[in-house]
């Protein structure tokens, strides 16, 4: 087993993000995850939510990250995991 390597610094700095809600036509987005390796490289994950009547969820949309989280490109929806009708 490898020895494990505890010199690195991993703290992390909570920061808030706006995620857009829009009271007005009852949408926002929900379930936020972001995950970075230790390379650096990180991915931020949420899904559209839409407030009007029963919650509907959407796709999913994803923004990556190469500086271990200080930046994220934008949000774009994702071509594999979205919304299908029943």
């Amino acid at each position: 087993m490898p020895k494990l390597n505890y010199t690195k610094d991993y703290s992390l700095k909570v920061r808030r993000f706006d995620t857009s809600f829009d009271l007005k036509n009852g949408k926002c987005f929900a379930q936020a995850r972001i995950a970075i390796s230790p390379q650096g490289d990180g991915v931020f994950t949420m899904q559209g939510l839409n407030l009007k009547g029963t919650d509907v969820y959407s796709g999913l949309y994803t923004a990556s990250s190469v500086d271990f989280g200080k930046t994220f490109g934008a949000f774009k929806a994702s071509s594999t995991v979205k919304r299908t009708p029943a």
